[in-house]
Formats: C-alpha cells, structure tokens, sequence
C-alpha cells in the first residue's frame, strides 16, 4: 500500500469497493474492519509502551536543564 494512499489507511476495501464488480460481503467487510482495528490497537499499544520512558526522559533533561542553570 502507498502511504499517500488515504483510501487505505481508513477503508482496507476501498479497491474492491472501486470495481465495478461485486461488492464485498459481510464476512470479508468484517474481517477487513476487525484487521484494522487490530493494527491501530497494536499502534495505540506501542506508543502507551513507549510512554513512561519518553516521560521520564522529558522529567530527566528538565530537571538537569534546570539544576544546570542554576550554578
């Protein structure tokens, strides 16, 4: 998938809703729509992972700026 592709990111049918075929079931609407709230869970899950050490980074580099600024 292109990432300039915004049919993509937020419908993962948008091409075989484009065709003039067909369109698409309920069990692969489903499956599509169960995929995607799959990986944005996954990327909610990294970025709450990774939370508590950029925090503590943030806290760290503020408060050596600050005992830094001091003297």
């Amino acid at each position: 998938m292109n990432e300039d592709d915004s049919h993509g990111l937020l419908d993962p049918l948008w091409y075989d809703r484009a065709e003039p075929d067909e369109p698409p079931g309920l069990f692969l609407n489903a499956a599509a729509y169960l995929f995607l709230l799959l990986m944005t869970g996954f990327r909610v899950g990294v970025h709450v992972y990774w939370l508590p050490d950029q925090l503590w980074c943030w806290a760290s580099d503020r408060i050596r700026r600050n005992l830094t600024a001091g003297h």
